[in-house]
Protein backbone atom coordinates (compact mmCIF):
# COMPACT_ATOMS: atom_id res chain seq x y z
CA UNK A 1 0.00 0.00 0.00
CA UNK A 2 1.61 3.56 -0.98
CA UNK A 3 1.04 5.48 2.53
CA UNK A 4 1.68 8.53 1.36
CA UNK A 5 -0.93 8.30 -1.58
CA UNK A 6 -3.25 6.94 1.39
CA UNK A 7 -2.24 9.73 3.18
CA UNK A 8 -3.00 12.82 0.40
CA UNK A 9 -6.17 11.25 -0.71
CA UNK A 10 -7.44 11.95 3.44
CA UNK A 11 -6.33 15.14 3.39
CA UNK A 12 -7.97 16.27 -0.10
CA UNK A 13 -3.88 17.26 -1.10
CA UNK A 14 -2.68 16.70 -4.10
CA UNK A 15 1.26 16.73 -5.64
CA UNK A 16 0.40 19.95 -7.57
CA UNK A 17 -0.78 22.11 -4.60
CA UNK A 18 2.29 20.94 -2.30
CA UNK A 19 4.68 21.75 -5.44
CA UNK A 20 3.14 24.98 -5.91
CA UNK A 21 2.53 25.77 -2.21
CA UNK A 22 6.77 25.20 -1.68
CA UNK A 23 8.00 26.47 -5.26
CA UNK A 24 9.34 22.84 -6.07
CA UNK A 25 8.86 20.42 -8.77
CA UNK A 26 5.46 18.49 -8.29
CA UNK A 27 7.45 15.97 -10.17
CA UNK A 28 9.33 15.49 -6.98
CA UNK A 29 6.21 14.82 -5.05
CA UNK A 30 4.74 12.26 -7.40
CA UNK A 31 7.97 10.01 -7.09
CA UNK A 32 7.77 9.89 -3.55
CA UNK A 33 3.94 9.42 -3.75
CA UNK A 34 5.28 5.97 -5.80
CA UNK A 35 6.74 4.37 -2.66
CA UNK A 36 5.10 2.00 -0.99
CA UNK A 37 6.41 2.74 2.88
CA UNK A 38 7.99 5.51 4.37
CA UNK A 39 11.62 4.87 4.59
CA UNK A 40 12.58 6.80 1.68
CA UNK A 41 10.31 9.86 2.42
CA UNK A 42 12.55 12.65 2.22
CA UNK A 43 12.57 15.35 4.34
CA UNK A 44 12.37 18.25 2.22
CA UNK A 45 8.96 16.63 1.20
CA UNK A 46 8.11 16.09 4.74
CA UNK A 47 8.41 19.81 5.50
CA UNK A 48 6.48 20.51 2.41
CA UNK A 49 3.52 18.47 3.23
CA UNK A 50 3.31 19.96 6.85
CA UNK A 51 3.43 23.08 4.88
CA UNK A 52 0.79 22.71 2.98
CA UNK A 53 -1.84 21.71 5.79
CA UNK A 54 -0.69 24.47 7.93
CA UNK A 55 0.43 21.37 10.22
CA UNK A 56 4.02 20.95 11.97
CA UNK A 57 6.63 17.94 10.53
CA UNK A 58 5.88 16.62 13.84
CA UNK A 59 2.50 16.33 13.62
CA UNK A 60 2.29 15.16 10.05
CA UNK A 61 5.11 12.39 10.69
CA UNK A 62 2.98 10.74 13.69
CA UNK A 63 -0.25 10.86 11.12
CA UNK A 64 1.93 8.56 8.72
CA UNK A 65 3.45 6.68 11.18
CA UNK A 66 -0.66 5.58 12.98
CA UNK A 67 -1.16 5.25 9.14
CA UNK A 68 1.30 2.78 8.41
CA UNK A 69 0.96 0.62 11.12
CA UNK A 70 -2.91 0.86 10.77
CA UNK A 71 -2.09 -0.31 7.26
CA UNK A 72 0.08 -2.81 8.37
CA UNK A 73 -2.02 -4.65 11.30
CA UNK A 74 -5.06 -4.67 9.14
CA UNK A 75 -3.39 -7.27 6.58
Amino acid sequence: MKILKKYFEENNLTAYRVGKDNEMPNQTIRKQLENNGLDRLSWKVLKAIANSLNKSVGEVADELIKLENKNTTSK
